[in-house]
């Protein structure tokens, strides 16, 4: 790469935080893991997670996804002017349930939340409000934040 390449690459995408699940032999953390995305848009940041499963390397490092492979955005999301995020998933994502749901969820929530016009997430699947679970795995339609999954937040940053 030409240093003019490497700045015009820089320039078009960012780096960002995305959310995956370590799982040890006593509890699941929600991590941060950072990833390159064209321009940082709730879109973007959303596909980074939904399109992009850990590689083999984060893999091995401990890192999966619990968000099933046919979860998809139904509609672009749509960024109120008070800072709450509007998701609209598809019916994929209920193929999991109990912890798994609730874990994929914190994952959205808390990698959507890292950007900074982005206060906190409504969900819909298929264009229907959707009450989701929590960390606590309470059903909410509340607004959620990254701190909704405190619990499961690992204290420790790679």
């Amino acid at each position: 790469d030409t240093a003019a390449q490497t700045v015009e690459r820089a320039e078009t995408s960012e780096v960002i935080d995305v959310w995956f699940v370590r799982s040890t032999e006593d509890s699941v953390r929600l991590v941060p893991h950072e990833r390159s995305v064209p321009r940082s848009t709730p879109r973007s940041v959303l596909e980074a997670l939904l399109l992009q499963p850990p590689t083999e390397e984060e893999r091995a490092d401990g890192l999966t996804t619990a968000l099933p492979g046919s979860t998809a955005l139904v509609s672009s999301p749509e960024l109120r002017g008070d800072g709450v995020l509007g998701v609209d998933l598809s019916k994929g994502i209920f193929e999991i349930q109990g912890e798994t749901l609730r874990d994929a969820f914190g994952q959205i929530v808390c990698t959507v939340t890292g950007l900074e016009t982005v206060r906190s997430v409504v969900f819909r699947v298929d264009g229907d409000p959707a009450p989701v679970p929590d960390g606590e795995s309470r059903q909410t339609g509340e607004p959620l934040r990254c701190e909704s999954y405190a619990n499961l937040l690992d204290g420790t940053n790679d």
